[in-house]
């Protein structure tokens, strides 16, 4: 095997910096923030604030949600991320104001670069405007903008931007319908 593509393949591109917070963040989610009651919302937020989050009031984070770097993530307000929610969030992941995330969703900010023989890392971020909804088992991927008021059905892979009021569903998601809301249109 070509020695530099093994180091490549290999070796964590992150800092040593990245890797530390990493480290005192998984050890704070295994003893603080996951096994906390269902009600300690405040807890889990100001925990995830203490490692760099920007998350504003009267969010609900479940305590099975798995954040990878809490200093990548911005939250609006009126929030709520179910249980098994994965934000790999290697780039930001942003998230404005009365969002839903269900549960067994998962956000990915990061993957390879296939056409590279060594494979490196590519991330790019994920932004959730307000008052979309992530349904349940959902996956977004890298560089996708989910628009204001739109609804990613259950077990839908989405690729692409969202426009706003749509409601999309499959794998890769399509279009379906425009969502019909009276809050949100004011």
């Amino acid at each position: 095997m070509n020695k530099s593509f093994y180091v490549s393949a290999y070796c964590s591109e992150l800092s040593l910096g990245n890797k530390l917070i990493r480290f005192f963040w998984s050890i704070a989610y295994n003893i603080l923030f996951k096994p906390s009651p269902v009600i300690f919302f405040a807890w889990r937020v100001l925990l995830l604030r203490a490692f760099g989050a920007k998350i504003k009031d009267k969010c609900k984070i479940y305590p099975t949600v798995k954040v990878w770097l809490p200093s990548n993530l911005r939250i609006g307000e009126g929030v709520i991320i179910g249980n098994n929610v994965e934000l790999y969030n290697v780039a930001k992941i942003t998230i404005d104001s009365e969002v839903t995330i269900s549960q067994n969703s998962y956000l990915c900010t990061a993957s390879h670069n296939i056409e590279s023989a060594s494979r490196e890392l590519v991330s790019k971020p994920i932004k959730i405007s307000t008052g979309a909804w992530i349904f349940s088992n959902a996956f977004i991927s890298l560089d996708v903008t989910v628009n204001k008021g739109a609804i990613v059905a259950a077990g839908s892979v989405v690729v692409k931007n969202v426009k706003a009021f749509d409601v999309v569903g499959g794998n890769p998601a399509k279009f379906l319908k425009k969502r019909e809301t009276k809050w949100l249109n004011s």
